[in-house]
């Protein structure tokens, strides 16, 4: 009856409801605890393939005493997937852009820079979060629906035509404590067209039209006028997360401002100052500090 994602949160905006309390409460009937710690390791293994508890240390802090168990589970799957042959992303090699283990081929790449000029969209931003999201297309709901970013099916729908245009169709299941189902993309294509379409100026994310990349994420939570937060992790989080992503994309691969400058006048852009003191952990972005803070 309330969907999932974003659907759900419209909904019982339009309702009248309060969207945390109401989620609060039905964590709490479900039994749902945040605290990594008491998740099943299945459950933790899937979030890690998933990129949701991010690399390195980062990783190691969320997990604590069940890293080891956890990695040890995440090779298991990702070493059962790679015999399946439909499990190959579809830019596998070739890759222009490229970062452990995930490419991003010349030609989807430049479907990404024609979609962020048409939605005035900045190009690093849009490299960045697609890669955190849903790690160009080598995360498990990515490889399996070319899904991207984790877009969640409506309930009780097999098939939904988007604002977009796109036809979506039910596809992977969610973790069971999430429930329901991802929207399955017949391509990746078809997934651009329809998370661009999202971010369109005027929706509900302030992203369209910003020319910084700590503003653009900024934009995607309340505090930068979204009408809901994107990540249940909270913006400081996910601002850290994101700049230590950009900056890891650009050890390998260098600026991402070059794909900036494809678009916009280079005097439009504003570079954020950003210095990475401990990787996914604690950042200084414009002299400003962010830490990590736990949920």
């Amino acid at each position: 009856m309330w969907g999932n994602g974003a659907e759900r949160t419209e909904l019982l905006k339009k309702a009248g409801y309060n969207v945390e309390d109401v989620q609060a409460k039905v964590n709490s009937l479900l039994g749902y605890n945040t605290n990594e710690n008491e998740r099943s390791i299945d459950e933790l293994a899937q979030d890690v393939i998933d990129g949701k508890l991010g690399n390195g240390e980062q990783r190691k802090q969320a997990l604590g005493d069940k890293y080891d168990a956890v990695q040890a589970k995440v090779n298991e799957l990702l070493t059962k997937r790679e015999d399946v042959p439909a499990s190959e992303p579809e830019n596998k090699s070739d890759g222009v852009l490229n970062y452990k283990g995930s490419s991003l081929s010349q030609e989807v790449l430049d479907k990404i820079i024609a979609l962020c000029k048409h939605y005035d969209i900045l190009p690093s931003y849009a490299i960045t979060v697609l890669h955190f999201e849903g790690l160009w297309g080598t995360s498990n709901v990515g490889i399996i629906d070319n899904n991207w970013a984790g877009m969640t099916m409506p309930d009780g729908k097999e098939t939904v035509v988007r604002d977009s245009g796109v036809t979506v169709t039910k596809g992977s299941a969610r973790r069971q404590i999430e429930g329901g189902y991802y929207m399955h993309y017949e391509t990746v294509d078809d997934f651009l067209k329809d998370w661009f379409h999202l971010m369109r100026n005027g929706y509900m994310y302030c992203v369209s039209g910003v020319k910084s990349f700590s503003e653009c994420v900024k934009g995607m939570f309340k505090v930068g006028g979204s009408y809901y937060d994107y990540a249940a992790t909270g913006y400081e989080n996910y601002l850290i997360g994101m700049t230590s992503r950009l900056a890891e994309i650009e050890k390998v691969n260098g600026s991402l401002s070059k794909y900036d400058d494809m678009i916009y006048k280079k005097e439009e852009v504003k570079h954020d100052k950003i210095e990475i003191v401990f990787e996914n952990i604690e950042v200084n972005i414009n002299g400003v500090p962010y830490i990590l803070k736990k949920k």
